[in-house]
């Protein structure tokens, strides 16, 4: 008995650490892309540091949208237009958050946007990190059965309490 809650904790903590590495590298993928847009808006627009920030947030946030949900979750199924509306309302949030950040940084620690951006992301994904799973992917009600996890072939339960 003990030994197989050890392997059902083994291999739920694997699954884990898995769906963890994958969306560090989709949320590292999209810092990547949203600097580099950053990047070209504010050197071949002259746009300026804030409108540049809007300009690059738009298409990273849809990346961002898809790649979390077929590649870090693997979510096949869902209701797409309602989880694209939970995602909005985390992202208001979120953006909000990040913005007010990056000007704040713009304002009192650097002039650099690029790094003004990188403390905005670190506020920003460590309070989306929090709350994207649940709450936009993942919904569950109150007494449901235990969670089903599948990912790449791989069926675990997971008991909830």
């Amino acid at each position: 008995m003990a030994a197989r809650q050890l392997l059902r904790g083994c291999v739920s903590t694997v699954f884990i650490l898995e769906r963890l590495f994958r969306y560090c590298s989709v949320g590292l993928f999209v810092f990547l892309i949203q600097e580099a847009v950053l990047w070209a808006f504010q050197h071949w627009t002259h746009l300026g540091a804030r409108l540049s920030f809007w300009a690059a947030w738009v298409p990273s946030v849809t990346l961002h949208f898809f790649l979390t949900k077929y590649f870090t979750f693997r979510k096949r199924d869902g209701d797409l237009p309602s989880q694209m509306f939970r995602y909005g309302c985390v992202l208001i949030f979120t953006t909000s958050l990040q913005f007010g950040t990056y000007h704040l940084a713009l304002r009192f620690l650097t002039e650099q946007p690029n790094l003004a951006f990188a403390f905005a992301v670190l506020t920003g994904f460590s309070v989306n990190s929090l709350v994207i799973k649940r709450g936009v992917f993942e919904r569950h009600r109150h007494g449901q059965k235990p969670e089903r996890l599948v990912d790449s072939g791989r069926e675990v339960t997971v008991e909830t309490t």
